[in-house]
């Protein structure tokens, strides 16, 4: 039982059914059906604010800790030979009062990785907030919608 929910798998191995308990409704869901992966359910972001010594001063960095759930469904025919996720992280600049959008990741890992942790030094004078992206990919390349984490802001207190 999970979230006011009942699972039964029915004769056949690719048929999953869903009972609320909640609204009593029931949801059949044919698992060998191909299409794309449903989305994440979370994406959490931690943002800790470090200092680091070089040879000769300290430094701030930031360590950056991301964490998400599994897609719930793959929907690929159970072929799990090239599932992945693909991460995105965006840092926001304020420069001359405009925004500004830079990328500092942008990879695929294996989907059998929940999490990803990095660090790195922001910019101490216009660095202000930082998000990032998840996206299931299945073995068929169709990819889920991506879901966000909340946006952190950089303190320029904390660095």
């Amino acid at each position: 039982m999970l979230f006011n929910y009942n699972f039964c798998k029915l004769k056949e191995d690719n048929i999953v059914v869903r009972h609320s308990f909640i609204n009593g409704q029931r949801y059949i869901k044919d698992l060998s059906l191909i299409g794309a992966p449903s989305r994440i359910g979370r994406v959490r972001l931690f943002l800790i604010p470090l200092k680091a010594t070089s040879s000769s001063s300290i430094i701030d960095i930031c360590y950056l800790k991301l964490r998400w759930t599994d897609s719930e469904f793959w929907n690929d025919g159970f072929d799990d030979s090239n599932r992945k996720y693909h991460i995105i992280c965006d840092v926001y600049y304020g420069i001359n009062n405009e925004i500004k959008i830079k990328r500092f990741l942008d990879f695929y890992v294996n989907y059998e990785f929940t999490g990803y942790d990095e660090r790195f030094q922001p910019d101490n004078y216009h660095a202000y907030a930082v998000i990032c992206s998840v996206q299931a990919i299945n073995s068929k390349g169709l990819p889920s919608k991506w879901k966000d984490s909340k946006i952190i802001k950089i303190m320029r207190t904390t660095l």
